[in-house]
């Protein structure tokens, strides 16, 4: 079986059993970018940080962006770079396109590591307030960044889910049941897009933190 953020279904050519996991990677990365543009009233240069190349769910978010972005006639994509998975290179790009584009007034991250990057960047730069970032997931830094009002929005996956359905559905296979009424052969998992008033208690369910 194969489980987390992309399939690689009987149809793709892949012999696994079942999957659970993350199937809207490009749904997500339309939705934050919707919530995005709404906050820009339609209007301005966005960036986007994809993560790594040839990721699936890291290719299908940064698609699901571009495409929504497409739909605005006065937003513009100032470029679009991979970062590897690296806070640190997120960082340093985010910084290049701040440079290069004193009007950004957008970023689009795709994966867990860049929303970290791109907010240190952003307060170095001393541009909180002027350039407004959405991003995936549930990093412990992100979350304070989201909770300080750095980041406007996150896509937060059930990980949690995640785990739990993948071991279930395992022990079902190694029980020699295939999917049908005991388990799915697809097993979805959410993603929920969460703001600033709901990042206290986030970082309170995932990390005991509070305030």
């Amino acid at each position: 079986m194969t489980f987390s953020s992309s399939d690689a279904a009987k149809e793709d050519g892949c012999r696994r059993i079942a999957y659970v996991g993350n199937t809207h990677n490009y749904e997500d990365g339309a939705q934050l970018t919707k919530a995005l543009c709404e906050k820009l009233d339609g209007c301005g240069k966005v960036a986007i940080l994809v993560g790594t190349k040839g990721a699936p769910c890291h290719e299908d978010r940064s698609l699901g962006a571009q495409d929504v972005i497409a739909q605005y006639p006065d937003m513009e994509i100032a470029g679009i770079e991979y970062d590897d998975d690296s806070v640190e290179n997120a960082r340093q790009l985010t910084k290049r396109f701040l440079k290069e584009h004193d009007d950004l007034s957008g970023i689009v991250c795709c994966n867990m590591s860049n929303p970290v990057g791109a907010a240190r960047a952003v307060l170095e730069c001393g541009r909180k307030g002027h350039v407004t970032i959405v991003g995936m997931d549930h990093d412990q830094e992100a979350l304070r960044y989201l909770n300080d009002g750095v980041i406007y929005a996150l896509g937060v996956q059930d990980c949690y889910s995640i785990g739990f359905d993948t071991l279930q559905v395992a022990i079902k296979i190694a029980d020699g049941q295939l999917p049908g009424e005991s388990y799915p052969e697809k097993t979805e998992e959410t993603t929920t897009i969460i703001y600033q008033d709901e990042a206290q208690a986030m970082l309170q369910t995932l990390y005991g933190e509070m305030e």
